[in-house]
């Protein structure tokens, strides 16, 4: 699955992005709020996680849209956007999200987000 903006791809994860993962997510201020990811993050973690998103995106009925977040210049993985617990009958879902501390204040994540919730509605 991809998702275009000015700027960004959202897009599903592949294993090319387990190099970037760690080093993304490795910071504190970036993995604090996140449910369960584990501290320290290493390649171990990241291959399992991209591993997981591709399993749940082969489903016939997708209850979860793990994306990644790049940059159209580079596609360089810098964050991770998502939808999980959809619930097509009732109409609901979860939005999260992370970024790489690099890319804060840039407003990439109000970018990403409008986007995800256009695909979702």
């Amino acid at each position: 699955m991809k998702l275009t903006t000015k700027r960004l791809i959202l897009r599903d994860l592949i294993k090319e992005d387990i190099k970037f993962l760690p080093n993304l997510i490795n910071d504190l201020e970036v993995s604090k709020y996140l449910a369960i990811v584990p501290h320290p993050y290493g390649k171990k973690e990241a291959k399992w996680f991209v591993e997981h998103c591709k399993e749940e995106a082969k489903k016939k009925s997708r209850e979860s849209y793990e994306l990644g977040i790049v940059f159209k210049e580079n596609n360089e993985l810098i964050g991770c956007i998502g939808l999980t617990k959809v619930n097509m009958w009732d109409g609901k879902a979860t939005l999260g999200y992370w970024l790489g501390k690099k890319y804060w204040r840039r407003g990439v994540m109000y970018e990403a987000c409008q986007e995800i919730l256009k695909f979702a509605f």
